[in-house]
């Protein structure tokens, strides 16, 4: 378009510099013929407008377009529908180890979440693909976890019942994990229960909290049927039972039995001789003499799992602790011991004490001790009653692994214990340090206990034992035959002694493992601050690289 070689603007330029005049008629004519043009223009630039908005709309979708053909490349896109499903279940809330979920969930809408497998629906919703794999994924449904809050109400119990179904059926015959818990005298849940004993033989891993006659109706429509895969079974029965339960006697893989609360006279375990691990746990002081006696029919074959607390800790302080236990013998293999809560250390003494005292274990192969509220309680050691239970059971001969690395022992306690376990090949140990005003400070991972398991050979230290005869090694040796040896320590050795314990130890064709770590709630700054001797680390990693030493230690010393 023409703009400044246009007639009428010379004319207007010219009439403006001079004091002309065009007739009226003729000015009027131009100012219609500019504004007509305008008006052109006008038009124009509405229609480029409307143009340009049509072209940036045009091109915002061209440029949806280019993103989605974009996506469609994207390797997730590409990824095989069992990949996504192992993704899918990393959404699960309940997890692998889901029965750790609190119990007392009390909350209607967190209890109908957990059931109704919430994440995965919404996983489901994200497109059409996902939906067809979240949905039709039965290994991504096969958790169940039912609260005493479902039951509250008809509305929460029917929307329970819709989602168990629900659940049930798309988990198609996938082995089932289920946590059931019913605290409330309604019957309300027993529809739920009888439909979870419909599917008994999908039952791989149950966890039951409830009167002890719904266990006694659940057993009951069980022994119908067999339980092919149950493996693991956690029972807590709240009440009493008219009638005597055997719990589950058709599951022949069942391996693991925990009972919650003690022992119930009316509760019978299935066949011992196929279990492998028994668990007592959370179990009140006054309930471990009946624990105690209901262990003397275990078999070398069982793990036996005790779990105590100590009553009120905080207001009983002068209260004597009386066990009364009744002396016992168990064959059983495994011995773990475990304290809950808080405790004081005279109780924490007395209890073991009476334990110790109580029992004879003549097929013991494996003791370890724990505290749920390590480092702060640490449990305190009784040392002549566990030397008179090695004595009468025979760990001399028996006993081969050892963990005390939640025990507060001394060295001059544990350097007169380890010659009474000459059989010992695995062992664990601890420093100690007070946290918060509570625990021991015990320097137990030091330079003479290193020197003390050093072989010595016609007593002159020999760093490259080669030699599997143990022909001319003192007799006063510790543990001859320790070939793991577990270590949580404040690291306040000399790494020589500690280079000497180990190259005593390594065996041609039997390796030495030796896994040292920090102390638990250890200050790190002070770790980091604690070098490594150079040659020693060196000759170290030689003895891994050759296959004599399998070696753990510190971030920073490797």
């Amino acid at each position: 378009m023409s703009t400044a070689s246009q007639p009428q603007e010379h004319l207007i330029r010219n009439l403006l510099r001079s004091h002309n005049q065009l007739p009226l008629s003729q000015l009027s004519s131009l100012s219609a013929s500019l504004s007509d043009k305008m008006a052109q223009c006008d038009d124009e630039l509405a229609q480029l407008r409307a143009r340009e908005k049509e072209l940036a709309i045009y091109r915002s979708s061209l440029e949806e377009q280019y993103v989605q053909c974009q996506s469609i490349s994207a390797p997730i896109r590409r990824l095989p529908a069992e990949i996504l499903a192992e993704i899918f279940a990393i959404a699960v809330v309940t997890a692998p180890e889901f029965e750790t979920i609190k119990e007392e969930t009390s909350s209607t809408s967190v209890a109908l979440h957990l059931l109704s497998n919430a994440p995965i629906r919404t996983v489901s919703q994200v497109c059409y693909r996902w939906s067809i794999i979240a949905l039709g994924t039965p290994s991504l449904w096969t958790e169940l976890v039912l609260s005493f809050a479902l039951w509250r109400t008809p509305s929460s119990t029917e929307k329970a019942m819709t989602f168990l179904e629900t659940t049930l059926r798309r988990s198609a015959n996938c082995p089932l994990r289920i946590l059931f818990v019913n605290i409330t005298e309604s019957p309300s849940h027993v529809p739920a229960l009888e439909l979870l004993a419909k599917h008994s033989a999908r039952w791989l891993v149950v966890r039951f909290t409830g009167p002890a006659t719904d266990l006694q109706v659940l057993s009951g429509a069980t022994t119908r049927s067999n339980l092919p895969l149950l493996e693991r079974l956690t029972v807590l029965p709240v009440g009493n039972l008219v009638e005597p339960v055997l719990l589950f006697a058709n599951a022949p893989r069942l391996a693991d039995v925990a009972l919650i609360g003690g022992v119930n006279s009316r509760i019978s375990l299935p066949d011992r001789n196929n279990l492998s691990t028994i668990s007592y746990l959370s179990l009140a002081s006054t309930d471990i003499a009946a624990v105690i006696t209901a262990i003397s029919s275990l078999s070398e074959a069982n793990r036996l799992h005790l779990q105590f607390y100590l009553d009120d800790w905080t207001s009983n302080r002068s209260h004597t602790l009386d066990l009364a236990l009744t002396p016992t013998s168990s064959n059983v293999g495994h011995l773990s011991i475990k304290l809950v809560g808080e405790f004081f250390r005279h109780h924490c003494q007395k209890a073991l004490s009476s334990i110790f005292t109580a029992l004879t274990l003549p097929s013991l192969s494996s003791l370890s001790f724990y505290s749920e509220k390590y480092p702060r309680f640490p449990l305190v050691w009784p040392q002549p009653q566990f030397l008179g239970l090695s004595e009468r059971s025979g760990f001399q001969t028996t006993l081969t692994s050892l963990s005390l690395s939640h025990v507060n022992i001394s060295q001059a306690q544990l350097l007169q214990l380890l010659p009474a376990l000459p059989a010992l090949t695995s062992l664990e140990l601890a420093d100690h340090e007070r946290i918060n005003g509570r625990g021991a400070n015990v320097r137990l991972i030091a330079d003479p206990l290193f020197a003390a398991l050093t072989v010595r050979i016609n007593n002159n230290f020999n760093s490259d034992l080669n030699s599997n005869s143990d022909a001319g090694c003192s007799p006063h040796r510790l543990v001859p035959n320790l070939h793991t040896l577990t270590l949580h320590s404040r690291l306040q050795f000399d790494d020589r002694v500690l280079m000497e314990m180990i190259l005593s130890r390594v065996r041609v064709g039997r390796r030495f493992t030796c896994s040292l770590g920090l102390l638990l709630n250890w200050d790190l700054t002070e770790a980091r601050g604690r070098a490594v001797d150079a040659v020693v680390l060196g000759r170290l990693k030689e003895l891994v690289s050759e296959g004599d030493l399998v070696l753990s230690l510190p971030v920073g010393w490797k």
